[in-house]
């Protein structure tokens, strides 16, 4: 092994990127079964190097095939790799081939084009509890989402179908958001969609990505004014205001409801605002006192650029 591939060098958001495990994730199997032993910063901040990077990934997929990490964590680097090579396809635990992303989302949208909303539930479901979090989120829920979109755009979907779509999507983000853990210590934050934006998804989306980071997210649901918004930012000490807009035609409302926002909570509170009404009004919101995101991983890294790390650095 050459010295670089052993120099510790990427924060523990890179490394999540790069490995598709949440920080959450990486620090409890270091904690727990000791996988790795990444370096350290100055201030103290986990650095993981190339060849940790490598074995995280390896784990990840043993873990994907069914095997458990307490096992796997065990071995090393050639019996890991053997390990992983041994199945064609991933497995779930109980020995059944494993869907992908992909599969996920063409039964779903099946699910959909039917208005079989227990058949959308269930796809939903067993992709939730099948595929890493992150995956599911970023591989399966927005994918399906802008597909719908499209056919929405083509006349080829109804209301009625994106109202089965709402309620089952709903139904399992809120799910999602609530089932991942809280680290000790969490930061809190709080995850809306603001006067006015009435779709839920954008803030489910953010809620459940902040979680993933391991953040203490308070969902407050759609069409909130800037008060109340307000008020649940200072019962829960919130650090961070999560914000969606889904609604681009109408900027100017959007920039009032912010700067409302922004002058009802702390100075040291972060207001973030995502959806594709955040790119319409990306100047004027940044004016107010805001940070417009373009997507999921953008919100991931600003996260934890705030909190490194999560609860433990």
């Amino acid at each position: 092994m050459q010295a670089s591939e052993t120099l510790p060098r990427y924060p523990i958001r890179v490394a999540a990127r790069m490995t598709r495990l949440s920080p959450h994730v990486l620090r409890a199997w270091e904690r727990r079964y000791d996988v790795v032993q990444p370096g350290r910063d100055a201030a103290g901040g986990r650095l993981y190097s190339e060849a940790d990077i490598s074995r995280l990934r390896q784990l990840r997929l043993a873990t994907e095939a069914g095997h458990g990490i307490s096992q796997a964590a065990s071995l090393s680097v050639g019996e890991l790799a053997a390990l992983v090579g041994d199945d064609d396809l991933p497995r779930a635990p109980q020995g059944r081939p494993r869907a992908g992303a992909g599969a996920f989302v063409s039964s779903a949208l099946d699910a959909v084009e039917a208005m079989d909303a227990p058949r959308l539930y269930a796809t939903l479901m067993g992709a939730a509890v099948t595929l890493p979090s992150h995956e599911f989120t970023d591989g399966v829920v927005v994918p399906l989402l802008h597909r719908v979109g499209d056919r929405w755009a083509q006349g080829r979907i109804t209301p009625a179908h994106e109202h089965v779509l709402s309620a089952q999507v709903g139904r399992v983000l809120a799910w999602l958001a609530e089932s991942l853990p809280v680290p000790r210590g969490a930061p809190d934050a709080v995850a809306v969609a603001p006067r006015g934006h009435r779709h839920e998804f954008g803030a489910l989306l953010a809620a459940v990505a902040a979680a993933q980071e391991g953040w203490r997210v308070t969902y407050l649901g759609a069409d909130l004014p800037a008060a109340d918004i307000a008020t649940a930012v200072a019962v829960r000490g919130a650090r961070v205001v999560l914000l969606s807009a889904v609604l681009e035609d109408d900027a100017d409302a959007l920039h009032t409801e912010v700067r409302e926002i922004r002058a009802a909570v702390a100075e040291g509170v972060t207001l973030f605002v995502g959806g594709p009404g955040a790119q319409a009004a990306a100047v004027p919101l940044r004016r107010a006192g805001a940070v417009p995101l373009r997507d999921l991983d953008e919100l991931r890294t600003a996260l934890n650029d705030l909190h490194p790390g999560g609860a433990e650095a």
